[in-house]
Formats: structure tokens, sequence, C-alpha cells
């Protein structure tokens, strides 16, 4: 093994003698197809590759055009595993490749990009902050765990590099910006179109007002309505669910016809819904007779001791992620951060009721809470969120308590504070959950997978406004913010219990008297 020290540049890593990107060759080796090749190394800008010859395996069941086929569809390469770790000066990166063939490796780092190529494996990484090889770095293959180990001096001694468990940012293809004219012919409408473009890259702050103000949309008539084919899912990027999944679309959501429902009649019947749903016996037993609901909520579940490291498990799923960067404009940014807590306050609450575990019942419990999940609505305010949690807590899950859900409620905000890694590992967890039960993975396609990229982009400190927002909106709530008559509900049930005190009473005295 050995580091390339030569300066190449992205074009020239791409290349490939038979016109293929060495990533498609790479894979033709992960189906089946044994590179011999004596070197593999970068001269003069170009890559060369010296007697190279595929050779199938014994057990290959693909042909050489099938492989050649399929790399015309970008089909992916073999996973490698790999973690990040830093010191003051260092960054060290863990390679796992177990079916390398050692000598033919080859490292290339160029500040910010570094690429290891290793038959069959080929990995590409845009670090979150500049490294270079010295006479410090090394780069070693340990026999016992199949990993390479390579460590790099920073170029700034001292900086912390942000987001090194983000492993689907640092996957991300490198965006090039094109190069303006010297000399450009300027108008209003070019000076529009600039700032447009501009605007685009921006990353939006939202004060804390911004949670708090509600942005009215032009309500359509019924012959447009009937015209429209509405959109839904994360950013309002999907359509079409009905027609391709309408029978999962009755196991996995309430709302029933997406593509022909508005969002403000999507509010509507999901709140209607809710109102026919809600039980008072149900809600009145919780609160007065079953002591479980005691016991669950002062439960501490496991998960709140937080760890900020990622499991082998979350960080493989995190490498299967789709590759994308979003770029969104204001409104849909902050309705997707709403929509957030929607959904982890889902997660939490399953949770905490089957205390610190998931249940087969986890996919239905979490989807039915949040209604973001099960009638694709779309938020505005922190009220709405909060005023939504709350009602759907007391109308859906086994257990209805008010307690209970305020609880779960501060618990969110909590997880919230704990910053970008906690909330990204509940969308993980119910990334797992909801593939694990048929069809609820229809859920993942539509939001948690693209939640959880597009969270890595965000920072910690994008939150900040949010949750102060959702404390006041929490040490604000009441019981009457619901709707659901709660107060007329418990003064009732509080006097008949009080009458049926004084009938046992005088009934006992007559006892006594007698």
């Amino acid at each position: 093994m050995f580091m390339s020290t030569e300066e190449t540049t992205g074009a020239a890593m791409d290349a490939s003698p038979n016109g293929y990107n060495i990533e498609y060759f790479g894979f033709l080796l992960a189906l089946g197809f044994e590179a011999d090749t004596e070197t593999v190394s970068l001269s003069g800008g170009k890559l060369r590759r010296k007697r190279t010859i595929l050779n199938t395996y014994k057990h290959c069941t693909y042909s050489h055009s099938t492989c050649y086929k399929a790399a015309e569809f970008n089909v992916p390469l073999s996973t490698i595993i790999q973690t990040l770790e830093q010191t003051e000066a260092q960054l060290i990166i863990n390679i796992i490749a177990p079916y390398t063939n050692v000598k033919d490796t080859e490292i290339h780092v160029n500040e910010d990009d570094f690429r290891f190529f290793s038959t069959p494996y080929y990995l590409r990484l845009n670090l979150p902050g500049k490294v270079e090889e010295t006479d410090n770095s090394s780069a070693k293959y340990l026999v016992d765990s199949n990993s390479f180990v390579v460590t790099l001096d920073k170029m700034t001694s001292g900086e912390f590099f942000e987001g090194l468990d983000m492993l689907t940012t640092m996957l991300q293809p490198r965006t090039v910006k094109k190069s303006k004219p010297l000399i450009e012919v300027l108008s209003s409408e070019t000076n529009e179109d600039a700032e447009d473009e501009e605007d685009e890259d921006d990353d939006y702050e939202f004060d804390e007002n911004a949670w708090m103000t509600e942005q009215k949309m032009e309500e359509e008539t019924p012959s447009e309505a009937l015209l429209q084919k509405y959109h839904y899912g994360f950013a309002n990027l999907h359509t079409g669910l009905k027609e391709n999944y309408e029978v999962e679309l009755r196991e996995i959501a309430m709302i029933r016809n997406p593509d022909s429902m508005p969002p403000s009649a999507r509010r509507q019947s999901r709140e209607e819904a809710e109102a026919k749903q809600f039980s008072d016996d149900q809600y009145l037993y919780d609160l007065m007779e079953n002591h479980e609901v005691d016991r669950i909520t002062d439960f501490e579940a496991k998960w709140e001791k937080f760890s900020p490291k990622f499991t082998d498990e979350e960080k493989e799923l995190m490498r299967k992620l789709k590759n994308q960067k979003f770029k969104l404009d204001v409104a849909t940014e902050k309705h997707l951060m709403l929509g957030l807590f929607d959904l982890i306050f889902s997660y939490n609450y399953d949770l905490k009721v089957n205390e610190g575990k998931h249940c087969v019942e986890s996919a239905w419990n979490i989807s039915r809470l949040s209604a973001t999940l099960s009638w694709f609505d779309i938020f505005e305010t922190v009220e709405e969120v909060v005023r939504s949690v709350m009602r759907r807590s007391l109308c859906y899950p086994l257990y209805r308590n008010w307690n209970l859900s305020l609880r779960v409620l501060k618990h969110t905000v909590w997880v919230f504070k704990q910053g970008q890694i906690a909330i990204l590992k509940c969308l993980l967890s119910t990334h797992r959950i909801f593939s694990k039960r048929s069809p609820y993975y229809l859920l993942n396609q539509l939001y948690i997978d693209q939640y959880c990229t597009w969270i890595q982009f965000k920072a910690d400190s994008d939150f900040h406004t949010l949750i102060s927002a959702f404390e006041k909106a929490t040490n604000r709530l009441t019981k009457n913010d619901v709707n659901l008559d709660l107060i007329e509900l418990e003064t009732a049930a509080m006097i008949v219990e009080d009458e049926e005190m004084n009938e046992d009473v005088t009934s006992q005295i007559k006892k006594i008297s007698v």
C-alpha cells in the first residue's frame, strides 16, 4: 500500500481505460470479476492500468455483457464500512474492506477531497475540513480486522471538524459552481435572476416570531380543485400514491385521496376524525382508574441517557441513504422543521409507552400519532404542532392521558436540545421500524429517507429559535387548547365521584344507626 502524492484532477480519477467511470469498474469486480492488475497508479494526471483483464470467478453467473450493461445504469458499489475520528492535530479514517487487494491499494488526498481505491472498492469523501499528507501521516492495513487505518494531518492544527458522523453528507457528490464571465451585460432582469440564484444557496435563519406566524394561502375554487393534482411527502415532492398503492395507503395512513385533497381540506378532515375518535370513557378511565399510566409516565427510557455515538447499524443505514442536497424556499424549510417535531414526538411517545423499547405495533403507533404521516398535514406554527400531537395522543393510542402526553412533549423538546445527532438517531430508528413492517416502508420513501438526509445538512444552531418557541408554547398549553372539552369532562366526572362517595358514606351511616 502507498500514499499517492501526485496532484490529480477530478477528471483523471474518474477516467477508465474502457470508457467507464472507475466506480463502475469497481461494480464489475464486486459482481464476481477479478481484476488481474499488476499496478494501479496515477501518472501524468491520467489513470493508467497495466495488464488489466476481467476474469470470471468459477461461480459467477453474470456475463461480461450483463455487467457492462449494469454499469451503464449506475448500479451502486459494494459497501465500504468507514468511521472517522479526530485528535487535535490529525484525522483518522478507518476503512473496513475485507476483500481488498492490498498491493493495488491507492489513496489520494487533496485538502478536503479523500479518495480510496483498492480492488474491488472505491470510496470518495468530501471532508468537513482540510487535511494534508506530511511526514507524520501514515496508512496501514490491519489483517485481523481487514481494515485500513489512514492518519492524516489537519492543515490547521487544533481545528475541530464538524459532522464526522454525518456519513451521507460526506458521500455527497461535489458540486461545481459555474464561473461567472469577466464581463456581463447587466439589466434589471439579470440582476433579479442573479439574486434568485444566490438565494438558492442561502441557509435560512428564523427568528422566534417566524414560528408563531401563519401564512395563509389563497383558497382554490371547487372547479380549480377538481383539476388540481396535489403533492405531499417531504417538501411536497411526491404525488400519485393512490394510483399505485391504494390498498397500502389504507393501512399506513388515514387520508384516502391525497392526490385530490388540498392541505386545508386535510386539516379539516383530520380534526373531524379526531373528534369522532375521542372517547370520554377511555380518557376518564386512564385519568382516574388506570394505575399503569402513572407508572409509564414516570418511566425513564434508557435512550434518555443520550449517547452521541452512532451504532454500526445506524452508520450502515446512513451509507445506504440516497446522496442528495435540497434547495428549498424559506416556507418549505419552515414546514419541514415543524413537521420534524411532529415526527419526533410520535417516535418518543411510542418509546415511552413501551418502556424504552419498540414493539410490533410501533409502526402503527408512530404513523397514527403523527398528523404528518397519517394525513400528510403541513404545519405553519408551533401552536398547530403542539395542539395536533396532544389531540392525537388523547384519541388513538392505548394510553390516553394528559400528563403522559405532556411529559412526552417536554421530552421531545429535550431531544431537540441535544442537537442534530439526537434527532437523526430518532429518524434512523423510525426508518428501521417502518422497514420491518410492510407496507410502512412507503412512509420511508415519502418522508423518512429524505428527512434523514436533510437533517445531516443542518446545524444545531438552526434549531435554537424553534426550541425556544416550542418551550414557550408548551408552558402556555392548557387543556382548553385541544378543543376536546377536557375540563368539562373532568369536572363532571369529579361531581359524579363526589356524589357516589357521599352516597356510600350515607349508606354506611344508616347501617351503623340501625
